[in-house]
């Protein structure tokens, strides 16, 4: 799932990484820098450090695919990446909260159900943005100021360990801001199993966001208007061409009119996938029906590296530096269903926020939504909404029309001045 990244060093550990044992004497001048100043730069076992005559501020690499050796196809786990964190803090003594995110790649190698070429054309836009092709490699990028697609054939860029189809649907996030709700900010955030899952659901909200149009989608039967959607839909032309409210219109109608006619369409097909692969990678063994969700039967401490080096005690004071981990397995949360009552086990862990009415996973959604979203739900969002609308209306009017269940006059304090300014209308007689 975690694949590039740029991350930014901690002020205090820039000088000595300049000046580390592993990087000494290896460094090359890359020339000036925005500021005027000479920078530097060193790779060492697939990370490329930079800074300048006195500090290193600055490390890039892809954590994905320093763990593999320099190739990137294959699967990348959660405990894998835990693992190559551990070896790039110890060999340079660096602490992992310490290493801030500038930049961050996540993703998802899937096999799609057609030729990769033939879903690269399905992809017509993102918002108003169309597809561009890649500078490298066979694929296509839809390009934001703080972040942008990359969906590729991973398959063309390693044939010689790849038979077959491999897609790459990738997002990287060149401003932070982009993942601001997933709640990670250091490479310590990352070690969380809950940011990942976190991550997880906004990679799918914004393949969500997607239009894709399906292949071959048969035009018998339909109306003038629905015909002349069918026809343009892989147009990107058409859609660019729309006020936003007309195209966002058009585009829920284009996506009601392709679950009528091919339920089982390209769109959902491929976010079934990409849901499976990262809730795999994430540490959940999927079954067959991708219903159920078991844990690896590996356990694992998810508590962060360490911690920052505390005061000393003060004289006859007893105290211990070292870092309280608890050791458990990666179990993730079971999946809620809309609709029904959420069941204990759905209970929200810390820093996962759930929907009030059916508990699902609503910390993709804005922080101050208390129940699914009727836009990325459709009828079971209004439906939660409608739950717990209800269930507000029905306290209420309880609370107003209510039977009394003793009686209250003799608890009454009678004022004698200063009376209430406020008076309830809705008050009983007594």
């Amino acid at each position: 799932m975690i694949d590039g990244v740029k991350l930014r060093i901690h002020p205090d550990a820039q000088r000595r990484m300049r000046e580390h044992t592993l990087l000494a004497g290896r460094w090359r001048s890359r020339g000036e820098g925005k500021a005027g100043e000479q920078r530097h730069a060193v790779k060492w076992s697939g990370w490329t450090f930079t800074g300048d005559a006195t500090r290193c501020w600055e490390v890039r690499g892809s954590f994905h695919k320093v763990h593999h050796g320099g190739t990137n196809w294959q699967d990348y786990t959660f405990t894998q990446f835990r693992d190559t964190v551990a070896a790039l803090c110890d060999a340079f003594g660096l602490h992992d909260a310490g290493l801030t995110l500038a930049t961050l790649e996540v993703g998802a190698n899937i096999i799609p159900p057609i030729p990769t070429a033939a879903v690269l054309r399905s992809i017509v836009l993102h918002k108003d943005a169309t597809p561009v092709p890649m500078q490298k490699g066979e694929g296509i990028q839809i390009v934001h100021a703080a972040y942008r697609f990359k969906i590729y054939d991973k398959a063309a860029q390693y044939r010689e360990h790849v038979n077959g189809e491999l897609l790459r649907f990738e997002l990287k996030a060149n401003k932070m801001r982009t993942l601001a709700r997933c709640k990670v900010r250091t490479v310590a955030d990352l070690l969380d199993p809950a940011a990942w899952i976190r991550l997880r659901a906004f990679l799918l909200a914004k393949f969500d966001e997607l239009l894709i149009a399906e292949p071959d989608m048969p035009a018998d039967g339909l109306r003038p208007g629905q015909r002349d959607l069918v026809a343009n839909a892989a147009v990107p032309s058409y859609w660019q061409e729309l006020h936003r409210r007309t195209r966002s219109r058009r585009r829920t109608a284009y996506t009601a009119l392709v679950q009528r006619i091919q339920p089982n369409g390209l769109q959902p097909t491929l976010r079934a996938l990409i849901a499976a692969k990262l809730s795999e990678v994430n540490g959940w063994d999927i079954c067959t029906k991708g219903t159920n969700a078991t844990p690896y039967s590996e356990s694992g401490t998810f508590a962060p590296r360490g911690q920052h080096p505390a005061k000393a005690p003060r004289k006859g004071q007893s105290g211990t530096f070292a870092p309280l981990a608890i050791r458990g397995a990666n179990v993730p949360p079971t999946v809620p269903v809309p609709g029904k009552v959420a069941h204990p086990s759905e209970v929200p862990s810390e820093g996962v926020r759930r929907c009030l009415a059916c508990g699902r996973d609503i910390s993709d959604q804005d922080p101050r939504s208390r129940v699914c979203s009727e836009r990325i739900h459709g009828k079971a969002g209004k439906a939660c909404r409608n739950k717990l609308s209800n269930r507000s209306l029905t306290l209420r009017r309880m609370k107003v029309r209510g039977l009394l269940l003793f009686d209250e006059r003799p608890f009454v304090v009678v004022a004698t001045s200063n009376p209430p300014q406020h008076v309830n209308s809705h008050a009983r007689p007594r």
